[in-house]
């Protein structure tokens, strides 16, 4: 398996064309619905940024700001090139060939066929944890993925859109071009790698002017918005009765449930697709998603997923999970870190399983 399965899981998609199967399409909204959307004011109006969530929790904010929810998307820049090798050879795809540089500056990938050259800037990065990937801009507002991507793990470039195929004995598989659909970050990539997200697709022009409040999943994409909580905070200097503000967080403790608890990490960490646009943190996943489930393609016969981690259909199926209350932050923290690491790995599975893991 490709790590580039990352980039899209969340919309169930898959990466290649099949004769066997129908071909998916991009549902077309109601145009006076989206008209009347364009009119309206911007989500990302009521809401505050992390960087308002620091002064009074630096703490949190310091754990948060370079971890992987962090970074899900970033503007391209030296940092994240110094964190990148050269890539040697190029990827080929058929007769274009395609390689990532860097000059001290500025990040492009070039592609070199029999037609010329093309330069393609670089404009973010996105993932990082597996692989990264990293988006141009091409006509219209939209934002593609480029062609070449990093595994982070493994240490090397390989060609992002071949490694998504699933390779199936019985089913043709042909590689979308990196340029199609499924890579076009505006629809594909959506709202998991950047906060408080709007599209903003003119159906008469085919122009994006997709916009967002912060590259990177921020404070307010778990907790909501903090609006009303920081207008508290700065009108009633001292006063720590919050009682009277509607400000949710992602904690059981403070009132979420377990199941609500999961949903707001599944709207991501997941293959599904949404059904509504309207999910707000404390909101339950199936009254917004559709999951996918054991019979479609990109599960293996015996139930094996094959897209990386986005396991909610066989995590399901887990008999902890069956007979408990567990929910994601049990083992993992807010900021998609792993909870318990290294010689404590085990205690993930406390207080249930004390006695073996005391005794392994």
């Amino acid at each position: 398996l490709g790590p580039a399965a990352l980039m899209m899981a969340a919309a169930s998609l898959l990466f290649f064309r099949s004769s066997d199967q129908p071909t998916e399409r991009i549902p077309v909204r109601d145009v006076a619905a989206a008209e009347k959307a364009k009119s309206q004011t911007s989500i990302a109006d009521s809401f505050m940024t992390s960087a308002r969530c620091k002064n009074c929790h630096p703490r949190f904010y310091e754990l948060w700001e370079p971890s992987h929810h962090g970074k899900a998307m970033q503007v391209f820049s030296k940092q994240v090139a110094e964190s990148l090798p050269p890539q040697e050879k190029p990827v080929v795809i058929g007769e274009e060939k395609y390689q990532y540089h860097f000059d001290g500056e500025n990040g492009w990938v070039r592609e070199s066929s029999p037609q010329g050259e093309k330069k393609y800037s670089i404009e973010y990065a996105i993932g990082g944890r597996n692989a990264q990937f990293f988006l141009t801009e091409l006509a219209k507002g939209k934002l593609q993925v480029l062609p070449v991507a990093y595994d982070t793990q493994g240490k090397f470039w390989y060609d992002m859109a071949e490694a998504g195929m699933r390779h199936f004995d019985d089913i043709p598989e042909e590689a979308y071009h990196w340029t199609e659909w499924p890579f076009t970050f505006n629809t594909s990539c959506r709202g998991c790698h950047v906060s408080q997200f709007e599209n903003k697709y003119d159906l008469k022009t085919g122009q994006y002017t997709t916009t967002w409040g912060e590259p990177g999943i921020n404070c307010e994409a778990c907790h909501g918005s903090a609006k009303e909580h920081v207008e508290f905070v700065l009108a009633n200097p001292g006063v720590h009765d919050y009682s009277k503000v509607k400000i949710e967080t992602i904690s059981q403790k403070r009132g979420f449930s377990a199941e609500a608890a999961n949903s707001n990490c599944l709207i991501c960490h997941t293959k599904g697709g949404a059904i509504t646009a309207a999910f707000h943190p404390g909101d339950e996943y199936f009254d917004h998603y559709d999951l996918t489930t054991l019979e479609h393609a990109d599960f293996y016969p015996d139930g094996r997923d094959l897209g990386e981690n986005y396991t909610y259909t066989t995590w399901l199926q887990s008999p902890c999970v069956k007979e408990s209350r567990m929910d994601c932050m049990h083992c993992h923290t807010s900021s998609g870190r792993n909870r318990f690491e290294g010689a404590n790995a085990n205690q993930s599975c406390m207080p249930c399983h004390e006695a073996k893991v005391n005794n392994p």
